[in-house]
């Protein structure tokens, strides 16, 4: 596996444990078919987060014979949807959540520096029948972690 794959997985396994509400769903968003399993679980709970795949935001600058992303964005997407929602909890209280489970956090021991809120740490899209908003952090790799 990559770098990338293990943080997503690492992200996931903190908010699985306890850092979100009961009947919240926390998915990866590789696997499966997600645009099923984030309807599936929004439908049934009115809540889900979703890890989506670190992206890398700078390359190591070396002359070497191999890329290494010395940086990378990750986002964790909440999804509600307000009619449907039982949860007692809703987008805006999974965002601090979130921010407290992740922020200062080192998913598998592999980055060089813990998880830090982003610049701008949260984004906001919302509609007549759903909310999304996204809490960004800011993650350093180590050259000798990860796979």
């Amino acid at each position: 596996m990559s770098a990338s794959s293990d943080l997503q997985r690492g992200v996931a396994a903190i908010l699985e444990n306890g850092a979100l509400p009961p009947g919240c769903p926390v998915m990866c968003r590789r696997e499966k078919d997600m645009r099923n399993d984030i309807e599936a679980a929004v439908k049934n709970f009115g809540l889900c987060a979703q890890v989506m795949p670190p992206l890398p935001k700078r390359a190591l600058q070396q002359e070497q014979a191999f890329v290494f992303f010395d940086s990378a964005e990750v986002r964790v997407r909440i999804i509600e949807q307000p009619a449907v929602n039982q949860t007692g909890k809703d987008v805006y209280d999974l965002v601090d959540a979130v921010a407290l489970a992740l922020h200062w956090s080192n998913p598998g021991g592999m980055l060089a520096h813990p998880l830090m809120l982003a610049e701008r740490p949260v984004e906001v899209v919302e509609s007549k029948t759903e909310r999304v908003m996204d809490v960004l952090f800011e993650a350093q790799y180590q050259l000798n972690a990860g796979g």
